[in-house]
């Protein structure tokens, strides 16, 4: 299975399951072979980071259900991998904002699947092996970034300095033209940017009443978008060219779009970042000899930006955050968190597990990584605090931040058992940093919470509906939703709204659903809800738009140039 593969079905599934079980019950004779083969998976499953799909997960369980069984059968002892270890989290959603659903393509998830499975089986015979993967400050030799002017961030620290503008080639748009800003308002549509194995993606914007393409942007193949955000007339559009990634590191750019025409107002290119994580000095000869040189994790990769009191805000895999001149682009501030996506767990393996979006609330930006979140002030880039759980814990998917509470959902770097993790809920003071409560121990993989209605709300992967008490934490309801789960429940405009594989719902504060209807498309995902519509995306499927009323079906867009399996990313304009 490799990263081209463009389908998954059960009969592959079957086969994977049918041949790891037996390669489970045999000795590797070459240790430097299976090294190699490690350091090669676990390249992959760094460059790529898993997003949940309910396919994989129930794949997944049936492979941990029939590793654990012969591994009873021959009395021999392995490493079940966590399939959450590869997630890659979901921008933050708020109430009063749309969010933008960075989608790795399938053919990715299939081979990091590949991946984590082949690599738990090996652990077995070649346990030290996987040390290579642990981060620490005694095993990181160098981090390598792009020559670039420098500058002192808001930290005190010298960083490197984004270059502006960008010369235009096959993967990037030019920003040396110089063109007047047309539009100064916010101008309806859908800002779409198709993503697909057949071709190169497109940016474009689609007219809803006069259903017509108005403009579009050619991007190649290795142009990977991280999300767009619109904001007074200018589509602001992130993204990373994956060419180099292992050799000079990615490069992720920032756009700021003219919506009237698609024409560039500016661009900004953020300095490559890479590490190389030198191997254990306990490792044999032979295993040492048989991984070649290191494989370089690569952290250029930049999150989904927000847009507030006009700056833009975006942090890197790297760990930096950046603020820009929402209408130039010009640099007004970085701030370095200290800490970068790569992460590791306590069996010795590692991951990158992306940083969140920054949100800003009351004067103040927020974001976490991995294991640490923080506040600084958002005009000034200074540290108002921060707090690190210092490896024992690390936050699933963004915090949410109500009546100056920060919810944040963390689970034990290793997860308990593979699939029934140790999981918590945290409540931080947002001005001080404070933590106010945490749950007792829960089991399972659970969400990022949702603050609703002066309380908190979480549900498991399972379907569980939790309420939780604001002030102590203790569990106050619980409900299992049917169907349940698979997504993230979340709430826009003051209604909360859930999105399974077959269902589109509302929810009350219970968890009871207020009305449901059947959706269309592979993986659905609700893009936004504006004006009475709730838009729908889905794998191949196109854009779905929904009464926010009672959800009856509006009207449906196939896409611009549709493709088998083709993702859509979209930001609406109502």
């Amino acid at each position: 299975m490799t990263a081209h593969d463009e389908f998954f079905t059960s009969e592959n599934v079957d086969e994977q399951i049918d041949f790891l079980s037996h390669e489970l019950n045999q000795q590797y004779a070459n240790d430097a072979q299976a090294a190699q083969l490690v350091s090669q998976l676990r390249d992959l499953h760094a460059r790529n980071p898993l997003e949940q799909t309910p396919a994989l997960e129930r794949a997944w369980q049936r492979i941990v259900a029939k590793h654990q069984f012969t591994q009873q059968t021959s009395q021999e002892k392995g490493h079940l991998t966590s399939m959450q270890e590869y997630q890659r989290g979901r921008p933050a959603r708020n109430s009063d904002r749309a969010s933008s659903h960075k989608k790795s393509t399938f053919a990715r998830q299939l081979s990091i699947l590949a991946a984590v499975v082949f690599i738990g089986i090996l652990v077995g015979s070649t346990a030290l092996v996987l040390n290579v993967a642990r981060q620490s400050k005694n095993n990181t030799t160098h981090v390598t970034q792009a020559k670039n002017t420098t500058h002192t961030g808001s930290d005190g620290k010298p960083h490197p300095k984004p270059p502006h503008p960008i010369t235009g080639g096959a993967c990037t748009l030019d920003t040396t033209v110089k063109h007047p800003q047309q539009s100064a308002s916010s101008v309806p549509g859908l800002y779409i940017f198709a993503s697909n194995q057949q071709s190169d993606n497109l940016l474009y914007r689609y007219d809803t009443h006069t259903k017509q393409v108005i403009w579009s942007k050619k991007l190649c193949n290795a142009f990977e978008s991280n999300g767009t955000v619109e904001h007074n007339g200018i589509l602001y559009l992130a993204g990373t060219v994956w060419t180099n990634e292992t050799t000079t590191g990615s490069v992720s750019y920032l756009y700021a779009l003219n919506e009237t025409d698609g024409s560039v107002i500016w661009g900004t290119q953020f300095p490559a970042s890479i590490i190389t994580l030198a191997p254990p000095k306990n490792l044999p000869a032979n295993v040492l000899a048989g991984m070649g040189h290191p494989s370089p994790i690569d952290l250029g990769m930049i999150e989904t930006p927000t847009i507030a009191n006009g700056i833009a805000y975006v942090m890197q895999r790297n760990g930096i955050v950046y603020a820009l001149d929402a209408a130039s682009g010009g640099q007004l501030w970085t701030f370095n968190t200290g800490r970068n996506a790569w992460a590791t767990t306590s069996q010795g393996g590692g991951s990158i597990l992306d940083p969140s979006g920054i949100q800003v609330v009351d004067g103040v930006a927020y974001g976490s990584i991995v294991d640490t979140f923080f506040a600084l002030d958002a005009k000034s880039g200074q540290k108002l605090w921060t707090h690190s759980f210092h490896d024992a814990l690390n936050i699933n998917q963004s915090p949410a931040i109500a009546s100056h509470t920060i919810y944040l959902t963390t689970f034990v770097p290793g997860y308990g058992i593979a699939t029934n993790p140790d999981t918590y809920i945290y409540a931080f003071d947002a001005r001080t940093g404070t933590q106010k409560w945490v749950t007792t121990k829960m089991r399972g993989y659970i969400n990022g919470p949702v603050a609703f209605n002066g309380k908190a709300y979480i549900m498991s992967y399972d379907g569980v509906w939790y309420t939780l008490n604001p002030s102590n934490g203790s569990i106050e309801a619980q409900k299992t939703i049917s169907s349940g789960g698979v997504g993230t429940p979340i709430a826009i405009n003051g209604v909360l709204y859930n999105i399974t594989d077959t269902t589109l719902a509302v929810l009350n504060p219970d968890g009871s659903t207020k009305w449901s209807v059947p959706v269309t498309g592979k993986y659905p995902f609700i893009d936004d809800v504006q004006n009475g519509v709730i838009y729908v995306s889905g794998r191949g499927s196109g854009v779905y738009a929904y009464s926010a009323t009672d959800g009856s079906l509006t009207w449906h867009y196939g896409g611009y140039l549709p493709q088998p399996d083709g993702i859509l990313i979209m930001t609406i304009v109502a």
